[in-house]
């Protein structure tokens, strides 16, 4: 109430660069309806991305 929207940049950048394999991701992605599991992919997705070794659920390192 009072402030301004957020701004966000123009989808037309994502659709003109997007790989068949980013709009599948969205896609798959958009069809999720789990809040856990959507924020269980993206964590995951930055993991895989940040190039960190992958745990099993559950575990921890010692």
């Amino acid at each position: 109430m009072g402030a301004a929207s957020p701004q966000h940049a123009p989808m037309v950048d994502f659709i003109e660069g997007a790989t068949d394999d980013l709009v599948e991701l969205v896609q798959v992605f958009s069809t999720i309806n789990d809040p856990r599991r959507r924020s269980a992919l993206l964590a995951f997705a930055r993991a895989v991305a940040r190039g960190q070794p992958l745990q099993a659920a559950g575990q921890t390192t010692e």
